[in-house]
């Protein structure tokens, strides 16, 4: 089943965890509950998200829409 968990830098998956492993065992486990700031510093998600037009690869022409990407990356988060 995949899992569909974003990766960082060195391979190891963008999430963290505390209490019980999850089922698919990736991520990094922290002993305690804790707050929003540590589980994006510690599970590889503060990065900066910007927003962006979305353009036709074979005509170039920009469409009505935009998508949320990290910043300096192409990976997209979401369109809408």
């Amino acid at each position: 089943m995949a899992h569909n968990l974003a990766r960082k830098k060195d391979g190891s998956a963008a999430i963290v965890y505390a209490g019980e492993t999850p089922w698919h065992r990736l991520g990094t486990k922290v002993e305690e509950a804790f707050d929003a700031k540590t589980a994006l510093e510690q599970g590889g998600l503060d990065f900066s998200i910007e927003k962006t037009k979305i353009a036709c690869a074979d005509t170039r022409a920009v469409i009505p829409h935009s998508a949320e990407c990290r910043a300096k990356s192409v990976s997209s988060i979401s369109a809408t």
